[in-house]
């Protein structure tokens, strides 16, 4: 059991719990959403505005360790290719009290500043909640297009060069060339997935760089492990096709073939090199393994935002254990220590809606919702002071269907 929590906490901050939609809010060859400042922290610049200049726009967070560890690689790059025409921005949303612990032991060559309204985070991110992973980096050219955008590791010398010289970044090409790479990573992993301390293993092992698994199970009595992570990684130890598929891809409705929704998964993910093509890459491995074929249409979906209305109303955690919740019954979830959005992330899991929170309070409290309807669910969550808006948005749907086996 000791081993059990090492390890599980070990995840917990390797993976950088980001529980949030696994799906940008920008896309590569549009313009860029407007960059908010509210604080300047470091290397101040004189001029102000970036009208008309490369920007090398990096997000980063105190707690993020890889974000910190890439500081050196990115002040190389700033080193080589910074000018009054290219600024490398290290942008943050944490406090500016906060934000500047770190500079004594991390030395940033970017401009750094803080934008603790987080308004930057939520329109590069999923446009409602804030970023989908970390580290981020995203590349935006003089006339504020979007070029490219993934994690700052595999921001290379020639990336750069393309960006600067207006030439095409192949960015699907060069993500499926890693998923291939990739796979040789992958394929001595032989036996099913068993775990949290087997997947644990395989993450901490810097050999596996890309990994996805699942495989059929009896379903469980209870839900161990942890709750998805839509970072770069994720493991499930029971779980249904319907629930991840809501957790990994929430802003896409998928139509699942009436003989898959009635089994249960265990399924694993490693991903270390996340990029603009990471999702449809996950995604095809997922049906290719499920030997389901996919036909994409655009409908419209619901979105129930929430936010709070009477926070007298919502009931303080006292819960000693780890963040979490596990299901009463069948339809009936505990949360015995969850923020709002964290809560409405595992909804969004289990229903076929998008759930999304208007605010940024992260105290942890205690919830019981009844998943008979989406009625029963807004009733559960006005008991607890949380006021419900529905607004249909178009969503990309996806009909699955069993690929026809050749005889």
């Amino acid at each position: 059991m000791k081993n059990y929590i090492i390890i599980f906490i070990t995840i917990l901050l390797a993976l950088l719990w980001k529980n949030g939609n696994a799906q940008t809010n920008i896309k590569i060859g549009e313009l860029a959403p407007e960059i908010t400042i509210s604080e300047w922290l470091d290397n101040i610049p004189k001029e102000k505005s970036f009208k008309n200049k490369y920007i090398v726009l990096d997000f980063w967070a105190t707690w993020c360790k890889p974000c910190l560890a890439s500081v050196p690689h990115l002040n190389k790059l700033h080193r080589k290719f910074s000018s009054d025409k290219v600024v490398f921005l290290a942008l943050t949303d944490e406090s500016p009290s906060v934000a500047r612990k770190v500079f004594n032991k991390t030395d940033f060559q970017s401009i750094v500043a803080t934008d603790e309204y987080s308004k930057t985070q939520i329109n590069f991110g999923d446009g409602v909640q804030g970023l989908v992973y970390y580290p981020m980096t995203v590349l935006i050219d003089d006339q504020n297009v979007i070029r490219w955008y993934g994690s700052s590791s595999n921001l290379t010398d020639e990336v750069m060069n393309d960006f600067l010289t207006g030439k095409p970044i192949n960015v699907k090409q060069h993500s499926q060339d890693k998923l291939l790479d990739k796979k040789q990573n992958y394929e001595f992993v032989k036996e099913e997935i068993h775990d949290i301390n087997w997947w644990g293993k395989l993450y901490e092992d810097p050999n596996i760089e890309w990994l996805v698994d699942i495989v059929e199970i009896e379903k469980l009595e209870t839900k161990k492990g942890p709750t998805l992570s839509f970072g770069n990684g994720a493991f499930r130890d029971s779980i249904s096709i319907e629930e991840l598929f809501n957790g990994l891809f929430p802003k896409i409705k998928f139509m699942i073939p009436e003989n898959y929704l009635d089994k249960n998964y265990r399924f694993a993910y490693i991903n270390r090199n996340l990029d603009s093509e990471s999702n449809k890459i996950l995604l095809d491995e997922i049906l290719r393994k499920l030997e389901l074929e996919s036909e994409t249409k655009e409908e419209l979906g619901i979105n129930y935002k929430v936010k709070i209305s009477n926070e007298n109303l919502l009931v303080k955690s006292n819960f000693d254990g780890f963040e979490g919740y596990k299901k009463e019954t069948e339809k009936t979830i505990f949360f015995m220590k969850k923020t709002i959005r964290g809560m409405l992330d595992v909804l969004t899991e289990e229903t076929d809606h998008l759930w999304t929170f208007n605010g940024k309070n992260k105290t942890k409290y205690q919830f019981v919702i009844d998943l008979e309807s989406d009625e029963s669910i807004i009733e559960n969550l006005a008991c607890y002071g949380l006021k419900v808006k529905t607004k249909s948005i178009p969503m990309e749907t996806i009909y699955l269907k069993q690929l026809k086996v050749k005889r």
